[in-house]
């Protein structure tokens, strides 16, 4: 082995855990597991841009939205104000 693959095999980041440090847990499985949410993509037309959401399967809340809420409004007056000074779609 050379020396740069030598300090990676050495290298206490590619080593196995032991099994004392590796612990079940009886714990319910939060809203954010995987397990327990579905993904949603919608394109927005008038924004003309893809919004996700992650949403809880249980509930059926959302637990996050991409661009957020805020963001999609800014952008939907952002898009209204410039439609209101130039008079052209591009």
């Amino acid at each position: 082995m050379d020396g740069i693959s030598n300090m990676v095999a050495s290298s206490s980041i590619f080593q196995p855990l032991p099994a004392s440090n590796v612990k079940p847990t009886n714990q319910p499985k939060s809203a954010g597991d995987p397990e327990n949410t579905r993904v949603e993509m919608n394109y927005q037309k008038e924004l003309g841009q893809v919004v996700v959401k992650v949403i809880d399967v249980n509930s059926d809340t959302v637990i996050k939205e991409l661009p957020s809420t805020v963001v999609q409004e800014m952008h939907r007056r952002l898009r209204e104000t410039l439609g209101k000074l130039i008079d052209i779609t591009i």
